[in-house]
């Protein structure tokens, strides 16, 4: 099944590969942020560096290389000082994906081109290990590494990008036996107010708000996908409530998803909490 998807991942995107939503697009919120919410605007000079497999990479870098079939590239980098990361890959290659890791952290962006994106607090003298990983096709790529900033991600001016942690409580039945799981996720979305609508970071995922009241929203989005005898569906709901003075961001969300199998059904329903704030 595509990027084995799980339940985590569709509350973490919204919106995964192949998810769709119906909702009145013209729906928004016409409100500005306090000043200093933004982050930096302008991307830093870049130096031009190839990379292959096991290189050490400086940060404010326009990595270039390429990635065959089924296979990956791996690099790392250390930052000198405690910095907000962005990472952007860019590839004519048919699906390239992305990871970073480290001592308690492992972030991937996987959506079903080679536009991918992440961006994450890194800690000064500590090693990040990068992947660019094949998961159909090869070709070269190209990713920046850089100081967080809104050019290098690609953000309109309404567009500001959200890190959110969700704490979920789930739910599955299988054959009649219930499993209950609780875990957090941190993760990182755009979400332009005025226009009305929820994006990943790659620009690949997009969901209109549904609802609009003061300053909440509801977005809604479903998804499915079908793998010979496997299959899954699920609906998700995020309601978000800002407050537009401190870049804050209070929210739940829920989900109902069925894996079929050759075997068997299981369904499961989450309920999430989240709190957030703008960081770009």
């Amino acid at each position: 099944m595509k990027k084995e998807f799980s339940i985590s991942l569709l509350a973490l995107s919204l919106a995964a590969c192949g998810g769709s939503s119906s909702s009145d697009s013209s729906l928004g919120i016409n409100k500005d942020f306090a000043s200093g919410i933004r982050g930096a605007e302008q991307e830093p000079a870049l130096k031009n560096d190839p990379v292959s497999e096991g290189d050490n990479v400086e940060l404010n870098t326009r990595l270039t290389g390429n990635v065959l079939e089924d296979s990956s590239v791996r690099f790392n980098f250390t930052p000198t000082e405690n910095k907000k990361v962005a990472l952007v890959l860019s590839s004519a290659a048919k699906d390239l994906d992305l990871e970073v890791s480290s001592t308690d952290l492992n972030l991937d962006s996987s959506d079903g081109n080679s536009n991918e994106a992440i961006i994450f607090n890194a800690i000064a003298n500590q090693l990040y290990s990068v992947e660019v990983e094949s998961y159909e096709g090869q070709g070269l790529f190209e990713l920046k590494l850089v100081e967080a900033n809104r050019s290098s991600l690609g953000l309109t001016a309404n567009e500001y990008i959200v890190e959110a942690k969700y704490t979920t409580k789930e739910t599955c039945v299988e054959n009649g036996e219930t499993n209950q799981y609780n875990y957090t996720d941190n993760t990182s979305i755009i979400i332009n107010w005025k226009d009305g609508y929820v994006v990943s970071l790659s620009g690949e995922s997009k969901t209109s708000f549904k609802s609009v009241s003061g300053d909440s929203f509801t977005a809604v989005s479903s998804d499915s996908e079908t793998n010979g005898s496997d299959s899954y569906e699920s609906n998700f709901t995020l309601n978000y409530t800002t407050n537009f003075e401190t870049g804050e961001l209070t929210g739940t969300a829920s989900s109902e998803t069925t894996f079929v199998d050759s075997n068997s059904t299981e369904v499961c329903t989450a309920n999430i909490t989240i709190t957030a704030n703008v960081v770009l």
